[in-house]
């Protein structure tokens, strides 16, 4: 009998239990993060047990949930590194932890900069209206170097296993 020791990507392959809060929530709602509890965040993960930790790093709307040093956290996490504590609580429990990135949709970059947005050959917009997760930009913009840069960031700046992009 001898122990094979699983790489990181066939653990997280191979996990029966991931989770994963979504968390593309608009700062406009008074009842968004009224209650937030980092403290109570982290414990319903110990609670689950999860064999893989998939923590949200930047959302649909273009809030970080993290620090970065580009673009604005979520306002009503009122300064919490919500990514820090999850890669903290992973790590403690020997968990392989993926960070979410929002890429081609992206309202914040959508707004600030018209000239990235996709558009249909009339100049309409791509996806048809105007949600916040309808909002989407285009990687053959300079988008794409932002992007590049935001995941070069984002993997300095924490001890994370994996990306996962939407």
């Amino acid at each position: 009998y001898y122990e094979v020791k699983m790489t990181t990507a066939e653990r997280i392959q191979d996990s029966y239990c991931r989770f994963y809060v979504s968390q593309h929530y608009e700062a406009w709602d008074e009842r968004v993060f009224e209650k937030y509890d980092p403290e109570h965040f982290i414990q319903m993960w110990r609670d689950l047990d999860p064999d893989v930790v998939v923590a949200t790093a930047r959302t649909h709307n273009g809030y970080w949930f993290c620090d970065i040093g580009l673009g604005g956290s979520h306002p009503k996490l009122r300064g919490t590194d919500q990514l820090a504590n999850l890669v903290e609580y992973a790590k403690s429990k020997d968990k392989p932890i993926i960070a979410y990135i929002s890429t081609i949709f992206d309202k914040a970059s959508y707004d600030i900069h018209p000239e990235w947005r996709q558009v249909n050959l009339d100049g309409s917009a791509f996806y048809g209206d105007e949600r916040s997760w309808g909002k989407v930009v285009c990687p053959n913009s300079p988008y794409r170097e932002f992007l590049v840069d935001m995941i070069g960031r984002l993997v300095d700046a924490y001890d994370i296993d994996g990306l996962y992009f939407t």
